[in-house]
């Protein structure tokens, strides 16, 4: 995003390999890097262009580390000199960032094995009953609705002695 200027805004976003570049070679070391002269700094040349019609007098970057996986980078061009205070900011806002993706991550994984886990259940020949250590029915199967002539809807939440009287 590009703040306060519009003829910026469209600028192209390119996938930025590791060890190329500013970005490429903070993700590679993990190492957050800051300049106060990027106009200036040899490492930001190829941005020097836009970087001087936009004003940036600033750059900041941060590697978007969790766990020692290595996610991606933040990086930020600022107009204004960036304090020890923003740069904290920064830092802190990076790390959200990972635990963020993180966590997105986790979710997607964890609904995958949750469709996985329903897919088997309902294609399973064999009929599968679940409770809980109460005894109270969580799930009923397609094939288990057959076998003990309950539907899923009715079973659920009952005691699990409705199907199995003899358990226990």
């Amino acid at each position: 995003a590009c703040a306060g200027s519009k003829e910026l805004t469209n600028l192209p976003i390119d996938s930025i390999a590791l060890g190329k570049g500013v970005i490429g070679n903070l993700t590679q070391k993990r190492t957050t890097y800051v300049t106060h002269t990027p106009s200036e700094d040899p490492a930001l040349a190829n941005e020097k262009k836009w970087m001087g019609k936009a004003g940036v007098n600033s750059y900041y970057a941060h590697p978007l580390v969790i766990n020692n996986q290595l996610l991606g980078a933040f990086e930020l061009f600022s107009r204004n000199p960036l304090t020890e205070t923003m740069q904290y900011g920064l830092s802190t806002a990076a790390g959200e960032i990972s635990l963020g993706i993180d966590r997105a991550r986790n979710f997607e994984a964890l609904q995958y094995s949750e469709e996985q886990i329903r897919s088997i259940l309902v294609n399973a020949l064999e009929g599968i009953i679940t409770f809980d250590k109460f005894g109270s029915i969580k799930s009923v199967n397609p094939a288990a609705e057959s076998i003990f002539g309950y539907q899923s809807k009715t079973a659920v939440g009952k005691n699990i002695r409705l199907l199995i009287p003899n358990l226990c």
